[in-house]
């Protein structure tokens, strides 16, 4: 009877063990999808910027041609200075929207890259802490039994 009893905490401990390991697996599962994710939304962000500043660069250049037509149209000349500077000016606001949405598309993904490095590192973090916590009721219950075994009796 006193053996059971000294074999309770034991298995008892074995069998936390095993299932905070169980948890720290799944934890780190769990990050490490949710990581993925980030990262898949991190590119689909980055892709939707560059697409958005194609959409800028082309309406840029359709404002630039109507200006053109528009100022040939009315006998001003192509090029004309007026003209060519209305342009010009038309064409450094296509430049900067089409550089700002590719910065904001990278900032975005960066931010995403950033926080699935976190989340896969937290599930790291949680598997190891499992681990230790594994082996901690396994390192202590020896002890236990040990304290347990070489009480004195009182007859």
């Amino acid at each position: 009877m006193q053996m059971m009893a000294l074999a309770l905490p034991i298995m008892g401990g074995l069998f936390s063990g095993f299932g905070e390991l169980q948890a720290g697996k799944a934890a780190e599962h769990s990050a490490n999808f949710q990581a993925e994710q980030l990262r898949r939304n991190a590119d689909a962000t980055e892709a939707a910027s560059q697409r958005a500043a194609i959409g800028e660069k082309r309406k840029s250049e359709f404002i630039q041609s109507r200006a053109l037509a528009v100022a040939g149209a009315s006998g001003a000349g192509v090029l004309d200075p007026t003209v060519l500077n209305m342009v010009s000016g038309i064409a450094g606001e296509g430049a900067l929207a089409v550089e700002t949405e590719l910065y904001n598309g990278r900032t975005q993904a960066q931010g995403m890259r950033t926080q699935a490095m976190a989340t896969a590192y937290e599930g790291l973090q949680r598997k190891r802490a499992s681990k230790s916590a594994r082996s901690r009721p396994l390192s202590a219950a020896p002890v236990k039994v040990w304290a347990i075994g070489s009480a004195p009796r009182i007859t």
